[in-house]
């Protein structure tokens, strides 16, 4: 995708769709943890379950103002687009952070 917020919907729609193949192919080369496990396809069913849990059914907010050079942060939540709500506990907000590689946008890491 060639926008943050295409990219951060396409990973979503994927990880809630349990797309294995798909996501792999979204996240950025210098992931870690969970995320370099899906860009392997070593990520088993279990921790794919669990991160479209919690991660799957959020939606794009907007993307924060916090950016450098290749990099944006993208606000996901429960809410629609541009809901500026600040919620927390574990249907909060959350954040991806993106990074530019390949002529696209790719998740690097969730928090």
């Amino acid at each position: 995708p060639n926008s943050p917020e295409g990219a951060v919907d396409a990973f979503l729609d994927a990880l809630e769709n349990k797309d294995k193949e798909s996501l792999a192919k979204m996240v950025a080369s210098k992931a870690t943890g969970d995320l370099a496990r899906i860009r392997k396809g070593e990520l088993d069913d279990r921790g794919l379950s669990k991160l479209a849990d919690t991660y799957g059914k959020l939606n794009f907010i907007r993307v924060a103002p916090i950016t450098k050079n290749d990099v944006r942060v993208v606000v996901i939540g429960p809410g629609q687009s541009g809901d500026t709500t600040k919620k927390k506990g574990p249907t909060g907000n959350k954040q991806v952070e993106l990074r530019k590689e390949d002529g696209g946008w790719k998740v690097f890491q969730l928090r």
